[in-house]
């Protein structure tokens, strides 16, 4: 009953963010193009992690996670956080953002501390996987933390205080960075069983944001660039690792959740690329007040946003989503010994679905390079219409399966 309302939920916040960038670029709607982000970044991003992300820590633990029953409640505070972040927007009454910011301070603490209920820190260490999930949760309060000052700066000034790094790209930055961390715990956990080198990418992988951050302030191009090739190395690796166990997999079973994730980690690898190319060719302009780019590289900038967001996060949600909905819908948590034994029996239209999603999205991505009004507009929307038929497709799952 929770997990439905929670993907009907999930499916309305996708679709007003993506339509919503579809007609802001289409019909020159400034608002539409500053908003669309926030309702991705607040409502996708905030709940992937806190529902999504507790169950799969039951996965790992095989009991119901504490605090469930608050989930309803942490939807609808984060379905307000949008809309008072919108209405900020559209009355330029930027300081709304504070007050979002406070509601998203309280489900993601009530969410930490009940997870640091159920779970001794020993365990959290001792387990890679839950490992990761925890410090997602961290660094989503850190991004709420980032919202908070950017509604005061951009209502008041820096006051001499907020750092100069403070800024809605910083902020998107720092929303997609958690959801980043939760996939890589599912790929350890259910797909790439390499212990070692998960532990070792554990470190790599927040030190590696991390530090481009301070790499950030003491302006290092150079160390960016070092810090960047690092990352990108270290995910060809997990797509190398991805691609072995697809092959082994595809031998004896049937189930869409490789599929997705083989096509997140491709764009993820897409978005390294032209993540070094925006340091590449990065402008002297005042940072904090447009994207650091020349006016001739803005394609680039757009590629690599899209590619992570649409990419790399949206496709890893659906592989994940595929693999454990019938699972908490038994249980009420994860079985993680039967994470591919599924009720899907519509594969192969599914598949199909998930290469036309794959195609709709290099077709955005062209468009921005050859800044082509029609694949833009059309490449986005057919994108949202496999994406919705998708989802839909797992909520009927879910009703014919709890019949």
């Amino acid at each position: 009953m929770i997990f439905n309302i929670y993907l009907k939920t999930i499916i309305s916040i996708i679709s007003l963010a993506i339509l919503s960038g579809i007609l802001g670029y289409s019909f020159d709607i400034d608002f539409l193009q500053k908003t669309h982000p926030f309702i991705f970044f607040i409502g996708f991003g905030n709940l992937s992690i806190i529902i999504l992300n507790r169950y799969l820590i039951s996965g790992s633990i095989n009991r119901e996670p504490i605090g469930k029953s608050k989930f309803i409640n942490y939807i609808f505070f984060i379905v307000v956080a949008i809309l008072i972040t919108v209405l900020g927007e559209g009355l330029r009454l930027y300081w709304f953002k504070t007050i979002s910011a406070m509601l998203l301070f309280y489900v993601v603490g009530d969410s930490l501390k009940n997870l640091f209920k159920e779970l001794d820190i020993k365990i959290m260490w001792r387990d890679i996987a839950i490992r990761y999930y925890t410090f997602d949760l961290i660094f989503l309060l850190n991004a709420a933390l980032g919202l908070f000052f950017l509604g005061i700066k951009e209502s008041f000034g820096d006051l001499g205080v907020i750092p100069f790094f403070v800024n809605r790209s910083s902020y998107f930055l720092g929303s997609s960075f958690p959801l980043s961390i939760s996939v890589m715990g599912f790929l350890h956990a259910y797909i790439i069983e390499k212990k070692r080198f998960f532990h070792y990418w554990f470190y790599t992988f927040i030190g590696g944001v991390l530090s481009f951050l301070v790499l950030i302030l003491i302006k290092s191009y150079l160390g960016m660039m070092i810090s960047s090739n690092i990352l990108n190395l270290g995910v060809i690796l997990i797509f190398i690792f991805l691609i072995k166990f697809m092959i082994n997999f595809y031998k004896k079973n049937s189930h869409p959740t490789p599929i997705f994730l083989f096509g997140a980690i491709f764009f993820l690898i897409f978005a390294g690329v032209h993540g070094v190319l925006n340091i590449q060719w990065i402008d002297e302009r005042v940072f904090g007040t447009v994207p650091q780019l020349k006016d001739k590289y803005m394609w680039n900038y757009h590629s690599h946003t899209h590619a992570a967001l649409m990419g790399w996060i949206l496709l890893s949600f659906l592989g994940i989503v595929y693999a454990v909905y019938d699972k908490i819908s038994k249980n009420g948590y994860i079985c993680k010994e039967n994470i591919f034994i599924t009720s899907i029996k519509n594969s192969k239209f599914i598949y199909f679905l998930a290469f036309l999603l794959i195609l709709s999205m290099l077709f955005l991505l062209i468009g921005f390079y050859i800044d082509n009004y029609l694949l833009l507009t059309l490449s986005p929307l057919l994108y949202l219409i496999i994406l919705l038929i998708l989802l839909m497709n797992l909520i009927k799952n879910i009703k014919k399966f709890m019949q």
